[in-house]
């Protein structure tokens, strides 16, 4: 059986070993909700710095800073948003499962976030 998820194989994300290390040291083994809770807070940090950048504090300069199409690298790899807030390319990642246990074999959209 072959199953598609959002959530990417970190072993194979050169990029997340610090990220998951960091995370592993104080709170234990990292799930798919510490890791997307992770990436979220992310990219508002990402947002937060480019509208400081700008000298401006709203609200309205967060949602846009993130609604720019600009790329945003996260732990579970690199986002862009619409101005609607929808991802830009969202990533696919395919598991199998192999005596009761899932295994990865590929993305669905090849990229240098991950390694295969």
């Amino acid at each position: 059986m072959m199953v598609s998820t959002s959530m990417p194989y970190l072993p194979f994300a050169p990029a997340t070993v610090r990220w998951v290390q960091e995370f592993q040291q104080h709170w234990g083994q990292m799930d798919a909700f510490a890791a997307f809770g992770y990436a979220a807070t992310q990219i508002i940090i990402s947002a937060v710095a480019r509208v400081n950048a700008t000298n401006s504090s709203s609200r309205g300069a967060l949602v846009t800073a993130i609604a720019q199409g600009l790329p945003i690298d996260t732990m579970t790899g690199t986002y862009s948003f619409t101005p609607f807030g929808d991802a830009l390319q969202p990533q696919i990642y395919y598991y199998t499962l192999k005596d009761g246990k899932f295994t990865y074999l590929k993305q669905a959209h090849p990229s240098t976030f991950m390694l295969k």
